[in-house]
């Protein structure tokens, strides 16, 4: 027990120093090319200030994947870089970004051919010191995370009763096949969404749901303290961290920053920090009384309402909208 709170305070750690030392020396430049189109290395910043880069960049070619409903599948480009006397030629597309000279180079934007108009991209150059120890701090969170939730798994799911176990099982099966439902789910995706990490991250969060909905909908029906209902709000927050964690690897690969305060990553952390403040609290109260559960239930489903409708249903906008 001992061991899994020191990995998990240490990735917790770690995590926050290289978001603060990322975010402190963190550099994004923009960069606009045409296809066969010549060299450049004029950037610009996030305030439209046009700079001189170090390097220069030229955009071979650009291809476009598609759906047989011709819709954008996925867009990959074939860039040369030129610093001095060295010339690299490279290959990057949605999701998976090149490396030249400390920068990481994403694809922000792109347009196909139109008439003379030749297709175009929007490139993002990225450097952000520290996303090492960021990466190890979500190791080790996600490392801890599964680690406990393997032992409540393992030691405490054959305290319930037979009952309660096939009401859990239903109950959570339930409510995952609803949010596997979403139309997000199925159908032609597009090329943000066209990642290794997209089936992970929905994956951990469409299970955390369900169990922490589980976790409410019986405390709430009993309006006490019930130990089905402890058991899966445990679960339910562990695999929330894991797909939180999951999410901000995919957004440094998707987007070159592991946090930007979108609407939904705000909600979302909004909702991680209420269940594990009800987490460590649960599980470190020597006398947990009804009222003080139900109460914690409460905040906890509020802020996942926020987390998963609240950003749609108020129309905050961000990078979350497909």
């Amino acid at each position: 027990m001992k061991f899994r709170r020191v990995f998990f305070q240490t990735g917790l750690i770690l995590t926050l120093i290289g978001l603060i030392i990322g975010k402190m020396q963190y550099e994004n430049y923009h960069l606009v090319l045409l296809e066969n189109g010549p060299a450049s290395n004029i950037i610009s910043d996030e305030n439209g200030n046009l700079l001189a880069n170090s390097f220069n960049i030229q955009l071979r070619s650009l291809n476009f994947d598609y759906h047989p409903s011709y819709k954008v599948k996925q867009v990959s480009a074939k860039i040369t870089c030129s610093y001095s006397e060295e010339n690299r030629n490279l290959h990057l597309s949605v999701n998976h970004p090149a490396r030249f000279h400390q920068y990481n180079i994403y694809i922000k934007d792109y347009w196909s051919s139109s008439g003379q108009n030749p297709a175009g991209v929007r490139l993002s150059l990225v450097k952000q010191p520290g996303q090492w120890l960021v990466y190890w701090g979500l190791i080790l969170l996600m490392a801890a995370s599964l680690w406990k939730a393997f032992l409540i798994v393992r030691y405490e799911y054959s305290v319930l009763s037979n009952i309660s176990r096939r009401i859990l099982f239903a109950l959570i099966v339930t409510v995952a096949l609803v949010l596997l439902l979403n139309p997000m789910m199925r159908g032609n995706l597009p090329p943000i969404l066209r990642s290794v990490w997209f089936y992970p991250h929905v994956f951990f969060f469409v299970l955390s749901y369900a169990l922490l909905l589980t976790s409410f909908v019986t405390s709430l029906l009993r309006m006490e303290y019930d130990l089905r209902s402890y058991f899966c709000f445990r679960l339910g927050i562990l695999t929330y961290t894991v797909g939180l964690a999951l999410g901000m690897i995919w957004a440094k690969a998707a987007w070159g920053d592991f946090w930007s305060w979108d609407p939904k990553e705000t909600a979302a952390l909004i909702t991680w920090s209420a269940c594990q403040i009800a987490f460590h609290y649960t599980d470190t109260c020597k006398e947990l009384t009804d009222r003080k559960w139900i109460l914690w239930q409460s905040v906890c489903f509020l802020c996942l309402l926020l987390s998963w409708f609240g950003v749609q249903l108020f129309k905050m906008g961000g990078l979350h909208v497909y």
